[in-house]
C-alpha cells in the first residue's frame, strides 16, 4: 500500500500514513532520509535518488535485449518418432491460429511478445526522459500507457505454462532445451523487476522524492 496525499479541505499539504491513517504534514526530504508517521512509526514517504532510476532504466535496456533474443532464438526442440521440431515463442501462436485458437493465440501474443516489449519500451522512454528531457514530452500519458500495457504484460506467467507444457511432452518424447529458453527467463525476471519497481512519481519529472511505501 502506497501513501496518499489527503487533499480535502484544509489537509492539503499532508500525507496519510498507510498503517493507521494519521495524517502526517508533507515536506521536503534530504538524500538517504525519510518521514516516518509518529502514531506508528511507519515510513510514509522516502528520499529516492536518481540512481534508482538509473537502475530502472538498465534493467528496461536489459529487458529489451533480452525481449528480441527470446523471440528470435528457439526455445526447445521436441523429438518423437524421429521427427524434429525446434519452436519459439511464436511458434506456438502461428500453430494456436492454425488450429483453429484464434482467441487463444492472440492472448498469448498479446502476453508473451507485444505487452512485454511495448511495456520495457516504454518504460526505458520515461526513465531516459528524465536524464534528457525534451519539450513537449508526453510523460503523463506514457505514464498512463505504462500502468495499463503491465497487466498485460504475461511472460513469467508464459514462463510457469512453459515448463508444465514441457513436463507433459517429456512424457511422449525428448525434449532439448536451447538458448532461448534463458532469454526468456531473464525476460521474464526484467518484467517483474521492472513492475516492482516503477513508479509515477519516479519518472514524472520529481523523481527525487517519491511516495513508495511498500515497493
Amino acid at each position: 500500500m502506497k501513501a496518499s496525499a489527503i487533499t480535502d479541505g484544509d489537509s492539503v499539504g499532508w500525507l496519510q500514513c498507510p498503517e493507521c491513517a494519521a495524517p502526517c504534514r508533507d515536506r521536503a526530504l534530504l538524500p538517504r532520509t525519510n518521514l516516518r508517521c509518529r502514531r506508528c512509526g511507519v515510513i510514509v514517504k522516502r528520499f529516492a535518488e536518481g540512481r534508482r532510476v538509473q537502475w530502472l532504466w538498465a534493467i528496461a535496456t536489459a529487458g529489451l535485449i533480452f525481449w528480441v533474443l527470446a523471440n528470435v532464438e528457439p526455445i526447445l526442440t521436441f523429438s518423437v518418432a524421429g521427427n524434429k521440431q525446434s519452436n519459439q515463442i511464436v511458434t506456438g501462436v502461428n500453430s494456436l491460429w492454425s488450429e483453429g485458437y484464434d482467441s487463444v493465440g492472440a492472448l498469448v501474443f498479446v502476453g508473451a511478445i507485444a505487452a512485454p516489449g511495448v511495456h520495457l519500451a516504454l518504460v526505458w522512454v520515461l526513465a531516459a526522459g528524465q536524464f534528457w528531457p525534451w519539450p513537449g514530452f508526453p510523460r503523463g500519458k506514457l505514464i498512463q500507457c505504462v500502468e495499463w500495457v503491465s497487466t498485460w504484460n504475461l511472460v513469467p506467467v508464459y514462463v510457469v505454462a512453459m515448463l508444465v507444457a514441457v513436463v507433459k511432452l517429456d512424457m511422449l518424447g525428448q525434449v532439448m532445451w536451447h538458448q532461448g529458453a534463458l532469454w526468456v527467463l531473464l525476460l521474464a525476471i526484467c518484467s517483474l523487476l521492472v513492475g516492482q519497481w516503477f513508479h509515477p512519481d519516479l519518472v514524472n519529472g520529481k523523481h527525487q522524492e517519491v511516495n513508495d511505501v511498500g515497493r
